[in-house]
């Protein structure tokens, strides 16, 4: 409607303040992208680390264990705020979905016949001890 109006009767448009509009608003929209950017960067940090894939051959499934120690890393256990989770991905997309999760850290994990048995070290829930997920369907058989 602005525009019929405005071809109809034009109107000068005074050109100086129309540049110091646009340079501001760029100079805002960058500077709220580099803001969200650096805040992405930085929440990394804070974000589940990469410990371990477990994948064993002729079985499909593959689970991606991840770990949230304490910062700084003196001990992975000092805050008392620690964190696990065990991920799987999806096979033909490259999303990942969590299978499982506990305030613990994992320990080293052992393939028994198509499960993989994964014991929890540093368990903060004291009702668990280890988790057992079936390599053939990706499944938490035990928590």
């Amino acid at each position: 409607m602005l525009g019929i109006v405005f071809l109809n009767q034009p109107q000068p448009v005074p050109i100086f303040k129309t540049k110091i509009f646009l340079t501001l608003y760029l100079l805002l929209s960058i500077g709220i992208f580099l803001l969200i950017l650096y805040i992405w960067a930085v929440s990394g940090i804070f974000d589940f680390n990469f410990k371990q894939v477990i994948q064993y051959p002729g079985y499909s499934k593959t689970f991606y264990l991840y770990e949230q120690t304490c910062f700084p890393p003196d001990t992975a256990t000092e805050c008392g705020d620690y964190r696990g989770k065990v991920n799987t991905k999806i096979s033909f997309l490259p999303i990942m979905t969590t299978k499982f999760q506990c305030r613990c850290l994992f320990g080293e994990p052992d393939h028994i016949d198509n499960t993989v048995v994964i014991p929890l070290e540093a368990n903060l829930d004291k009702d668990k001890s280890s988790v057992v997920m079936n390599l053939n369907t990706g499944e938490v058989i035990q928590k």
